[in-house]
């Protein structure tokens, strides 16, 4: 009997260990995304012809100090009321098209990740604090490309759902630093030489986005092309990219243009 047992437990190891093959479906053991902290995205609706959204940005500037310039991801968007329309100012009808559908009535306003409508800037700082302890459901990565002697700029984007089917849109924006611009100060003076920050110039896919669905663990790639402007500084230049659904933006990310090498 010990013979039989020793050979039929040979045989055994033999067979799983080279005479038959595993299929690696059966080999991989699905292990649950990590969850990362959820960035908090800030849009400012602004205007050049407005004494107090100077107050509004020194807000979001306090709060990058606080949290990061990585967590807070700000976008200025230059609209009416007190907006200055392009090409002597910064607004656009592709910015003023959110005020209208965001039913923007006064400057300073904005919203903090979508959640609750338009707030005044006294209440981002709460908000941020509050939503700033939530898990982000989706990871959001950007590989920006930039050719200089074309002024073609690429957006290679990448979601992954960490927790859940994620189903949503994502929008992926041009956003520019230090323009020198006027704008009304609190004092009621006029400031030309004021640095404007953040400022939204365009969109890669669109007024309002794509049609985005990940599965737990999934991970969509998306690829998006924009020239730039001859009037932008590239140089100044970050794309900024978040998903978001009926309840909210669910993650934001912001990325230099041009990457330094």
């Amino acid at each position: 009997m010990k013979k039989i047992f020793l050979a039929i437990t040979s045989l055994v190891l033999l067979l799983t260990s080279c005479g038959t093959e595993i299929d690696p479906s059966d080999r991989l053991i699905y292990e649950k995304p990590e969850l990362q902290g959820k960035n908090m995205l800030i849009e400012d609706f602004t205007g050049q012809n407005c004494i107090n959204c100077p107050r509004a940005a020194g807000v979001i500037s306090d709060l990058m100090k606080t949290y990061g310039e990585d967590h807070i991801v700000a976008v200025a968007i230059h609209s009416k009321p007190l907006g200055i329309a392009a090409p002597e100012g910064l607004m656009t009808d592709f910015t003023n098209a959110y005020a209208t559908h965001f039913g923007v009535e006064y400057q300073p306003v904005g919203m903090v990740n979508r959640e609750y409508g338009l707030q005044t800037d006294d209440q981002w700082s709460g908000m941020v604090k509050y939503f700033m302890k939530d898990s982000a459901k989706v990871a959001i990565t950007v590989e920006p490309a930039y050719d200089e002697a074309t002024r073609q700029s690429t957006a290679n984007v990448k979601i992954e759902s960490l927790k859940g089917t994620a189903t949503g849109k994502l929008q992926v924006w041009l956003v520019e630093d230090s323009i020198i611009a006027k704008q009304m100060m609190p004092d009621g003076t006029l400031n030309k030489n004021y640095v404007h920050n953040h400022v939204l110039r365009a969109s890669y896919n669109g007024q309002w986005g794509e049609d985005i669905t990940a599965a737990e663990g999934q991970t969509v790639s998306k690829s998006y092309n924009l020239a730039i402007d001859k009037d932008y500084n590239a140089d100044h230049c970050a794309i900024v990219a978040f998903v978001y659904n009926n309840d909210g933006v669910m993650q934001a990310v912001r990325s230099k243009l041009k990457v330094k090498k």
